[in-house]
């Protein structure tokens, strides 16, 4: 199978009404009509579902798709109603995850599997290796579709979504300065790199790697932190740097991600004063809803972002299938 190519079997043969609509990305009335299908979703189990809208930055002229829409047809033959959605969100490094859902009165049909299919042969096209299967702990069907896959437990991360009064009020910097980073600026890519490197034991290389990439998407941005120093020589950086984040904006909501601390500041209040910093950032860019991830056996980090006001809405399994 080459780079562009893609093969899976579309329909289990008790469903011949069933359609697969494989998109490198879903376009707006697509998401349009995954959204509602999410809330039904939502509403059935009390979900807050992580979904993925496929490729949306990436070449679309020979790559495999990312994005999988299941339809039932009509009396016609013409695809009917939305009934199943997935998509693949590449991570850098042979790595994917994969996200979806199937509509409540239409499951144990096969619509679930078809998709999957759809999504490994896409996969196994763009060279994955490990691919990471979210499910939300609280879906006793979406935990009951992973047992099937054969899929491992790798980790869990609790989604977090900003309620309290805290980072909303203001809070003094103390010489810290919040700065965006714009695709060729070198000296501050590195930067970043070397601070997740060291915060998350991460090879100081794929870090680079992965920052460099999410710099090419039009909805994510990094930035840095930095305390107040000397201006150096011109492109030189000025301060010390203390901290960085990647923000991810859809839709109303604004979302921070990799949020890191120098190991070096760590436990001396910074990451409080950096974390105010985005948080009045976004909320004076208009963002309405601001939210964070973080993993569930990350303890300290849990406790930073619950007193600061941020509460924990759901939380999800990532499930480990190996692609060989």
């Amino acid at each position: 199978m080459t780079a562009n190519s893609f093969e899976y079997q579309p329909t289990p043969p008790e469903l011949p009404d069933l359609r697969i609509v494989a998109r490198v990305s879903a376009s707006d009335g697509e998401w349009a009509r995954v959204q509602q299908l999410a809330a039904q979703c939502n509403a059935a189990e009390g979900l807050d579902l992580k979904l993925a809208r496929g490729a949306l930055y990436a070449s679309t002229s020979d790559m495999p798709p990312c994005a999988f829409l299941a339809y039932l047809g009509d009396a016609r033959g013409e695809p009917g109603a939305l009934v199943g959605y997935c998509a693949l969100d590449h991570g850098g490094d042979g790595e994917s995850e994969l996200c979806g859902m199937v509509a409540p009165e239409q499951r144990r049909r096969g619509i679930g599997r078809a998709l999957y299919r759809a999504a490994l042969a896409s996969c196994r096209a763009q060279g994955v290796t490990r691919l990471l299967i979210v499910c939300e702990e609280a879906s006793a069907s979406g935990r009951a579709f992973v047992a099937t896959t054969g899929a491992q437990y790798d980790i869990g991360e609790h989604r977090m979504r900003l309620t309290g009064p805290e980072l909303r009020a203001s809070v003094d910097p103390n010489g810290l300065t919040l700065e965006s980073v714009q695709a060729g600026d070198t000296v501050a890519i590195e930067a970043i790199a070397r601070i997740r490197a060291a915060a998350f034991d991460e090879p100081l290389d794929a870090a680079r790697r992965h920052v460099l990439a999410d710099l090419a998407s039009p909805q994510e941005q990094f930035f840095l932190m930095r305390l107040a120093g000397d201006a150096e020589q011109p492109g030189e950086v000025t301060g010390e740097t203390i901290a960085t984040a990647k923000i991810s904006c859809e839709d109303q909501y604004a979302g921070i991600y990799a949020f890191a601390v120098a190991p070096a500041r760590q436990g001396q209040g910074w990451g409080r004063r950096a974390l105010a910093l985005l948080v009045q950032r976004l909320l004076a860019e208009g963002w309405t809803q601001i939210g964070l991830e973080v993993e569930t056996t990350n303890a300290r980090a849990y406790a930073l972002y619950t007193t600061s006001g941020f509460s924990a809405v759901t939380t999800y399994g990532y499930y480990v299938v190996a692609l060989t």
